[in-house]
């Protein structure tokens, strides 16, 4: 398996893997009560390594986003699963709910790009101490939304503009941007002109988006766009996004 990293300036395609009681699940517009265990082209599994490695023998894709959704709603752990995908040379990047510093201990020095999120995060200072402390473990932002509206305590009464400023003065240099009413709809990515606006005011910062991919050309409107990477997992279950497609991106 090539598991070379990959510069900030190469565009990347990112699977997702939303996780939720032993199960890779598919998500649907962020409403987490209506996830269902992956109906996929790719494999009849829904075994988290088993889709992982579908996804990379067919498409040639090593670099996840993992989303531990019974970490995130504080009902559980895939923590052992994690360390499955990371064992067999995938590269994750996890969004296992961390709020906190303590939250986060459990995943620093170890092998995952862990991703602290507006849905869960508590406090500024918090995530300001996250980034001190992980100089060599890029912490990610995640700019939650829902139907363009800002997800947990720190978003209330602020702009995405305003929170992605205020994780950039703690240090964040990595971002994905997504708005979960756009996962699974198949409507096109929803994040497109915040990207935009962001990439124009921060071209240095790393952004990745997604949600709502339906095929290639979404993706390509992203890159378009300003982002560095799209998150995707439907389109690559319903066989609309193939090998030639990412081929041909490139």
């Amino acid at each position: 398996m090539d598991t070379s990293s990959e510069t900030a300036s190469t565009f990347q395609v990112i699977p997702v893997l939303d996780l939720m009681n032993g199960h890779v699940v598919r998500g649907v517009a962020g409403e987490r009560g209506k996830y269902r265990p992956v109906e996929s082209v790719l494999t009849q599994s829904t075994d988290a390594l088993k889709v992982a490695q579908a996804i990379h023998d067919e498409l040639g894709l090593h670099q996840f986003y993992v989303a531990d959704l019974d970490a995130i709603l504080g009902t559980g752990s895939h923590r052992e699963t994690v360390n499955d995908l990371t064992s067999a040379g995938f590269n994750v990047m996890l969004d296992a709910g961390i709020s906190n510093v303590d939250s986060a201990n459990r995943w620093i020095n170890s092998n995952v790009q862990f991703v602290s999120g507006l849905e869960t995060l508590t406090s500024w200072d918090d995530l300001r101490q996250l980034v001190s402390r992980c100089p060599d473990q890029e912490v990610v932002f995640s700019l939650d939304l829902k139907s363009g509206l800002p997800l947990g305590t720190l978003g209330i009464r602020a702009t995405a503009q305003e929170l992605f400023q205020r994780a950039w003065d703690c240090g964040v240099r990595k971002f994905i941007l997504l708005d979960l009413a756009g996962v699974g709809v198949a409507a096109g990515i929803p994040t497109l002109p915040l990207c935009r606006e962001l990439r124009n005011e921060y071209p240095t910062a790393t952004l990745i988006t997604g949600g709502g991919v339906r095929t290639v050309e979404d993706i390509a409107a992203a890159r378009q766009a300003g982002a560095n990477g799209v998150l995707i997992a439907s389109a690559l279950h319903n066989g609309q996004v193939s090998r030639e497609d990412l081929k041909n991106l490139r």
